[in-house]
């Protein structure tokens, strides 16, 4: 996905890919915006297939630190170029999310919202994460990442985690302003 992607298009990509018959779909994203436009466009892809799943199922994605070479280059150490690689397939679902149990900024330490997230996990298998914009959602994607090592290292998440997406409302001072609802729990 590039920023410029039309979110429709990949959206209907995605849903005809998993109603082929294919288990999931590789999603590739360089840069904060294309990572948004990709998250989007699974959101939409998941409306689409709402009959498929049969309400018992939503679409989910397992983010993963991806290095990318240019076609036609070498890579080098001295410039590589990572992104985030979103794997999408259908699980089990039948929950809403609810308030964020963490609101992460474009600023926030990716870090401290791993180790902030990682017990939540542990202790009620679902973690909330709220995000505005681009760059607190790539904060979100790599908290996630970050999160899901620490929980392998402490013998749990056999499976990995996936990110359910889903578009939240706030209503701050009388304007409404729309922000991305993350649940991370472990693949099921």
């Amino acid at each position: 996905a590039a920023s410029t992607s039309n979110v429709g298009k990949l959206a209907g990509a995605l849903a005809g890919a998993l109603r082929e018959g294919r288990t999931s779909v590789a999603v590739d994203a360089i840069g904060a915006s294309a990572l948004q436009t990709a998250v989007k466009a699974i959101m939409l892809a998941n409306q689409y297939m709402k009959d498929d799943l049969a309400g018992s199922k939503t679409l989910a994605f397992a983010p993963t630190k991806k290095e990318f070479t240019p076609p036609g280059e070498k890579a080098t150490e001295q410039s590589p170029t990572f992104g985030m690689s979103l794997e999408v397939s259908a699980v089990p679902w039948a929950k809403e999310l609810g308030e964020p149990n963490i609101y992460i900024a474009a600023d926030s330490n990716v870090g401290v919202i791993a180790g902030l997230a990682k017990p939540i996990i542990e202790h009620d298998a679902l973690v909330t994460f709220g995000a505005m914009g681009p760059k607190a959602l790539n904060s979100a994607m790599k908290a996630v990442i970050i999160a899901e090592k620490h929980l392998k290292k402490a013998g749990g998440c056999a499976k990995g985690l996936v990110v359910v997406a889903r578009k939240g409302e706030i209503t701050e001072n009388g304007q409404t302003r729309t922000r991305m609802l993350l649940g991370c729990l472990e693949k099921p």
